[in-house]
């Protein structure tokens, strides 16, 4: 499938250093449609995100308006584009909206912001990996797998390393693995530990660990 879509993409720096002022106009013409994607500003906050079919409005989301990468591309590889946002923080924060094929919109993924950074499982289609900081400089780091169901994220796994602190009785500079046992309350089991020097074998060192550690192991946490 081949879509045509037209651009115009503004964004506009406030001078401040608080927030600065994001606005979308784009035109997507998929299937025979046209759909224009743009944004209306509510306050300094946030801003409406509407999607338009056919000039029928079919969506409306609420996003930050710090906004600061925008990107239309095809995330899951189905051959439809999708809307992909990432906000300014310490950590990247992110929404994704997915193009649903058989009701011809675009639905926001619930709790994709928690995935910050998603990568896909090349060796399993539908699977994908985030990786965030969770202190000490970036030299505690959080990998996760989950998938995409419904246009809901569903959280299969976690590598916790720790190339920073000494718990009581643990030893330093570990990594520990996770498997989620509980989709309702996203309870984990942990079901190996390492050493955090395991990721000096690689050329990225961590972040070449974490991808060859999902690409390879991703079985152990389907359920």
């Amino acid at each position: 499938m081949k879509f045509s879509s037209t651009l115009i993409l503004f964004i506009f720096f406030k001078a401040t250093l608080l927030a600065q002022s994001f606005k979308l106009d784009t035109v997507l013409v998929m299937k025979g449609m046209k759909f224009h994607i743009h944004t209306k500003e509510l306050n300094k906050e946030s801003l409406l995100l509407i999607v338009e079919r056919n000039s029928e409005i079919t969506s409306t989301d609420t996003l930050e308006n710090a906004i600061f990468y925008f990107k239309i591309f095809d995330f899951n590889k189905d051959n439809f584009p999708d809307i992909f946002f990432s906000y300014i923080g310490n950590n990247p924060t992110e929404n994704l909206l997915l193009f649903d094929q058989t009701n011809n919109r675009f639905h926001q993924v619930e709790n994709f912001d928690s995935y910050p950074d998603a990568l896909p499982v090349t060796s399993s289609s539908g699977l994908y990996y985030s990786y965030h900081r969770a202190g000490c400089a970036d030299l505690i780091w959080v990998s996760d797998l989950f998938k995409i169901q419904n246009f809901k994220t569903v959280h299969l796994g976690q590598i916790y390393g720790d190339a920073c602190s000494t718990d009581p009785g643990e030893e330093s500079f570990y990594i520990k693995i996770y498997k989620v046992i509980s989709k309702d309350n996203d309870s984990l089991s942990l079901i190996q530990k390492l050493s955090h020097s395991v990721t000096s074998k690689y050329k990225d060192i961590k972040w070449g660990f974490i991808k060859h550690y999902w690409n390879k192991n991703f079985r152990k946490f389907m359920n």
